[in-house]
């Protein structure tokens, strides 16, 4: 699944998972520090990691990026979503 290291067999510990590769790209264990650019960096990966097909996703992206759920609405509506193949 886009680059993890670790194939998701089954869909328990599937976001555990997915958090883990988004800090570990970001070189970070907490994601709530990172600057405003840097968390919409975040939940964009979520959300190309595909996090969005698993239960709660909205919830635990939101936790986990220390933002609130209207914010990750936000960008999955495509209203503040970055494109992240135009980055570096």
């Amino acid at each position: 699944m886009h680059g993890l290291r670790e194939p998701l067999h089954t869909l328990h510990g599937a976001f555990d998972h997915l958090h883990d590769e988004v800090r570990r790209r970001m070189l970070t264990n907490d994601l709530s520090k990172l600057t405003i650019e840097e968390r919409r960096y975040c939940i964009r990966m979520f959300i190309d990691l595909g996090a969005l097909e698993l239960r709660e996703a909205v919830n635990k992206i939101a936790d986990a990026c220390g933002v609130s759920r209207v914010t990750v609405y936000n960008y999955v509506n495509g209203k503040r979503v970055i494109d992240l193949s135009k980055e570096k």
